[in-house]
């Protein structure tokens, strides 16, 4: 994850916590390189390409996937596909957010 990126997310995860406490918030780590003997064990484990960099439960029992990206960042082909499959349930779940700015909105407006 890029710098940048991770200060983005850092302070999304921050002020979820500070302004939903009884709400869960979690990381997806799925950075980085991996060998193609790596990769078939996490698949094996569950591990899904393109899943999002956060994911949000809330106290409502909503669940929304959030993909960060710094401001001029563009999403990878399983990131986007990931998004289809996500399009095709019936709820608007996954978004990606490049400024806390973004992450306020789609929670503000998730309420």
């Amino acid at each position: 994850m890029k710098k940048i990126e991770h200060e983005i997310q850092k302070e999304c995860i921050v002020w979820y916590r500070a302004n939903f406490p009884n709400g869960i918030i979690f990381s997806v780590p799925n950075a980085g390189k991996r060998t193609a003997a790596q990769m078939t064990y996490l698949i094996q484990e569950g591990f899904v390409p393109g899943a999002p960099d956060l994911i949000v439960m809330r106290t409502d029992g909503k669940i929304i996937f959030v993909e960060m990206k710094t401001p001029t960042g563009r999403q990878s082909a399983a990131q986007v596909e990931f998004e289809n499959r996500c399009d095709n349930l019936d709820e608007e779940l996954y978004f990606v957010c490049k400024s806390l700015d973004d992450f306020k909105n789609i929670i503000d407006y998730e309420k």
